[in-house]
């Protein structure tokens, strides 16, 4: 699924920085509203996968991300 979410992000061309960094919160509470179980490991991962690749995510992004979520039923 990391692997298909960094596919994705390349593919949007989304610039994600340091700011998306404090929005991992937000993406964890969107993850578990939406009935999603999430684990600390799997957010610790996003945020190195996001570092390295050097994205910077918005608001938009984390909306997009939780269609994909739901699309693919993560």
């Amino acid at each position: 699924m990391m692997e298909d979410l960094v596919r994705i992000l390349q593919r949007k061309e989304y610039q994600v920085g340091v700011a998306m960094m404090g929005k991992m919160d937000d993406l964890a509470m969107i993850l578990q509203r939406k009935e999603y179980q999430v684990g600390v490991a799997m957010m610790e991962d996003l945020v190195m996968i996001l570092q390295r690749k050097e994205y910077q995510v918005g608001v938009a992004m984390m909306k997009d991300l939780v269609m994909i979520l739901q699309k693919k039923e993560y």
